[in-house]
């Protein structure tokens, strides 16, 4: 079992390019943990304010090419979507996991391609470190790794 750990828009948007055309037969699912698939509002503020805004706080806006395109092609890894529901910290006060709203984590786009979604009450940084998330991936990896042996 080989694993690969990105973000989960920088996975995706990796997903997009090989997965339909079977340029990466390596990669048998995607495993998302609490990713902003509709964006981050809040990095308007540091497009807007800082002295220098990071190429990443672009690509998160809610209405950026990555975020526009980030469901197409249809065609995707199974994906094992899970997500944060405890609200901590000062950053976002809204349903979400502090950090990245609800609706963001839960894209129906993302709903609709995930082949297993799973909430977890921790917030941004604290799921990280949840066991029972740890076990949850584990076991769908193992449930895709069998799928496709039987192929």
């Amino acid at each position: 079992m080989s694993v690969i750990v990105w973000g989960g828009l920088v996975s995706k948007r990796y997903l997009n390019h090989c997965y339909p055309t079977a340029s990466c037969p390596e990669i048998l699912s995607f495993s998302s943990i609490s990713s902003p698939f509709l964006g981050v509002k809040s990095a308007q503020y540091g497009v807007d304010y800082a002295p220098v805004a990071i190429p990443a706080w672009h690509d998160l806006l809610p209405e950026s090419q990555l975020i526009s395109e980030l469901f197409t092609p249809n065609k995707a890894a199974p994906h094992m979507l899970s997500f944060g529901y405890k609200i901590s910290g000062v950053i976002n006060q809204q349903s979400g996991d502090g950090v990245i709203n609800l609706s963001s984590q839960l894209a129906p786009q993302a709903q609709r391609q995930a082949i297993k979604v799973r909430g977890y009450n921790d917030d941004h940084v604290s799921i990280l470190a949840n066991e029972e998330l740890a076990q949850d991936i584990m076991q769908f990896w193992q449930q895709i790794e069998s799928t496709n042996t039987e192929q």
